[in-house]
């Protein structure tokens, strides 16, 4: 056990080196999605959150920040959807953006500035409209600037009393 040889009509074996793996004698190179430490262990499956991209690898790579791994044996790592993020390596899923917040890139999800709302996902942060306005980071909605107040901007993070001579349109 742990030895073996590639060709026919051998006159003997060699130790099973690191990458490989012995099959009923014959050597053979570790699979896809798998890692062979050599000698007499078999093939073993890359844990979810690594990849081996390579026949005969010796270890299992890590899903870089942005990627995931969610099953055994794991050829290579997928890319986290548009409305999702990871920034950690070795992940098994990506995380979804959060209400309040917007994706930037595939590692970082931002939250929303006040005078913006935000939905989450793979949306972006909105101004607030006209008429509306937000003092808080993070939220999903502007609020309306109450009677006899309003503002002359989109991206409000507050309201102005309205002059004398001046009215609002809410």
């Amino acid at each position: 056990n742990g030895w073996g040889n590639t060709v026919k009509g051998s006159t003997a074996c060699n130790a099973v080196p690191p990458g490989s793996y012995s099959s009923n004698g014959t050597v053979r190179k570790c699979d896809l999605g798998h890692y062979c430490q050599g000698e007499a262990a078999n093939q073993i499956k890359c844990v979810p959150g690594s990849y081996a991209a390579r026949k005969g690898s010796i270890l299992c790579i890590e899903c870089a920040p942005g990627t995931y791994a969610d099953s055994f044996g794991t050829e290579t790592c997928k890319d986290c959807e548009d409305d999702a993020y990871q920034p950690e390596s070795n992940a098994t899923i990506c995380i979804p953006v959060h209400k309040g917040f917007y994706r930037s890139g595939p590692t970082t999800e931002v939250i929303c500035p006040a005078g913006k709302s935000g939905s989450g996902g793979n949306a972006t942060c909105q101004d607030c409209l006209v008429g509306t306005f937000q003092t808080t980071a993070g939220k999903t909605t502007c609020n309306d600037c109450p009677n006899g107040w309003g503002n002359t901007g989109n991206g409000s993070t507050g309201c102005n009393a309205v002059p004398p001579g001046s009215f609002t349109l809410n």
